[in-house]
């Protein structure tokens, strides 16, 4: 027969501990001796005015014009007052519209109010000269040869 089974383990402490512990469910409702929690006002006629707060009051500042005393406010048509109708085309005009806008160039569209503009070469100067019936052309420094022209004829310079 063994020796070793969980039960001989067990001491009269153990026991005594076991004992001592409480059946509690561990629900509020299985509570004894619970506290009364009162019930708590929801509404600000519930309470008791012992501070004497004031519960009512009329305006009597002689700078209130009588006008926004009054409970019916008198109401005002956009023109009135200056604004913009809702109906009018700039109403749709957002902030986003105005940043869109003023972050745009001023730029003119002139060629003489660009910077950074490009290097543009000398205009092409032509010189020629007809030395036996052969015309020679000078284009910014390179010679052009001819040798069957006639006056009057037409030369084209495709550049090297």
């Amino acid at each position: 027969m063994s020796t070793s089974h969980a039960a001989n383990a067990i001491t009269s402490a153990n026991i005594t501990a076991w004992n001592n512990k409480s059946d509690f469910s561990g629900s509020y409702n299985d509570l004894t001796d619970k506290p009364t929690i009162p019930t708590v006002p929801t509404n600000v006629s519930d309470f008791t005015n012992d501070a004497g707060y004031l519960t009512s009051y009329t305006e009597t500042d002689p700078t209130v014009p009588a006008w926004a005393k009054a409970a019916n406010k008198p109401t005002y048509t956009a023109a009135e007052v200056g604004a913009i109708a809702t109906t009018h085309a700039a109403a749709a005009i957002t902030t986003t519209d105005i940043n869109n806008w003023n972050a745009k160039s001023d730029f003119s569209g002139s060629y003489n109010d660009l910077t950074n503009k490009p290097t543009i070469p000398a205009a092409t100067t032509i010189t020629n000269t007809l030395a036996s019936g052969i015309l020679i052309a000078t284009i910014n420094g390179t010679n052009i040869y001819a040798p069957s022209y006639t006056n009057g004829d037409n030369l084209a310079y495709g550049g090297e």
